[in-house]
């Protein structure tokens, strides 16, 4: 189960480089960052990747800590209940908490918290995706910096413009995005992208384009609708729900968020130009994470050709014999199928649908579907 567990955190992360990349970026210099990527990152994958090599050694070790951390999380003190409706049920909540609160555990918190120790560095990580994914990140607070609603709007111009002009269109990567948090954190990354320094470049002159930056009435009035379109987007009761737990827990109030609104709908060429400085003061960080494949770093093979290579590479080794050995020697990875994005997309909408609640009410309905021809 801890092998499965690692190859399809694995996976997950190979599938989502850019998300594995710019959280590991931002793990050197943010707590709740480091936090993510110790329980869903490479952190965390590297912490299976042990468990596996040395659980027999560590067993009891494991299973003593596992014990522990299930007293720090159910312990009555940690209960926090978020509920979203349109009726009072506070009682009815009172009434099934009570009992569900005998049950916590009423030890006290653990006090022995270790200090969050920011860690700048530079990572690449090699994998088998044949794709690549960099980014880099920042915090400007430490430069002195402190957020300003308008970031909100130049994230809105990177991701339509510079970024997606110069990284999507010029450089040939399916994408790129950034984004400014409250804590003073940044990130810039890309996704799939087959020019890793070339895009590098691309972040570290950010801040030029931002001093420079122009454009007219009309698109400056497009770009505060998008942001606004990100900010007051139509939301369902559990995102609502989720949105505002997630301000409780931050300590975002609702006259914060106004007061966002409105430096952002007031928002100009001129205050975008001011931010230079504060994005410089990310790119100059000097953090970065690169998740890539070797063949493409080192070779002028295109992904297409490394997928050949593979290809033809195991049917050789399978005609002389060596396939078997090497699933031996190499464990499961040997034997993860090759498949293109667009092959484990299908693959993926074809699972979802078989497995939509319209089948799976109705079983004769699913087997009397009529299969999709084209006219």
């Amino acid at each position: 189960m801890g092998s499965e567990m690692c190859i399809r955190d694995r996976n997950g992360m190979a599938a989502s480089g850019h998300v594995t990349a710019y959280t590991r970026a931002m793990s050197y210099i943010d707590e709740g960052a480091r936090f993510t990527d110790e329980t869903c990152g490479i952190a965390y994958y590297e912490f299976l990747c042990d468990i596996v090599d040395h659980f027999d050694e560590k067993y009891d070790n494991i299973i003593e800590k596992l014990q522990y951390a299930l007293a720090e999380v159910l312990r009555k003190g940690a209960l926090t209940v978020s509920y979203t409706g349109d009726q009072d049920v506070t009682d009815l909540l009172e009434e099934s908490f009570a009992d569900f609160g005998k049950a916590l555990s009423t030890r006290p918190a653990h006090k022995d918290v270790k200090p969050f120790e920011k860690n700048l560095q530079n990572e690449g990580f090699k994998t088998a995706s044949q794709v690549q994914y960099v980014a880099i990140a920042g915090n400007f607070e430490d430069a002195g910096y402190k957020y300003d609603s308008s970031l909100s709007v130049l994230k809105i111009i990177f991701s339509y413009g510079y970024l997606w002009e110069n990284v999507r269109v010029k450089g040939g990567a399916y994408g790129a995005m950034c984004s400014f948090l409250r804590n003073g954190t940044c990130y810039m990354s890309s996704y799939r992208d087959p020019n890793l320094m070339e895009t590098y470049d691309i972040f570290k002159n950010a801040y030029k384009f931002v001093e420079n930056f122009e454009c007219s009435d009309r698109d400056m009035t497009k770009y505060i609708i998008g942001t606004m379109a990100q900010i007051d987007a139509p939301t369902t009761p559990v995102a609502e729900g989720i949105s505002h737990m997630a301000r409780y827990f931050m300590g975002v109030t609702d006259e914060q968020i106004q007061r966002e609104r409105d430096k952002i709908l007031s928002t100009d060429r001129d205050a975008i130009r001011a931010l230079a400085p504060l994005v410089k003061a990310v790119t100059d960080s000097g953090i970065i994470c690169a998740i890539g494949q070797v063949l493409i770093d080192y070779t002028k093979l295109t992904p297409a050709r490394i997928l050949v290579s593979y290809v033809v590479l195991g049917v050789i080794l399978g005609g002389i014999g060596l396939y078997q050995p090497l699933i031996d020697f190499a464990g499961a990875g040997a034997t993860i199928p090759l498949l293109s994005p667009h092959a484990a997309s299908a693959r993926r909408r074809r699972r979802r649908r078989s497995a939509s609640p319209w089948c799976a009410g109705d079983p004769a309905a699913a087997r009397s579907r009529r299969p999709w021809t084209p006219r």
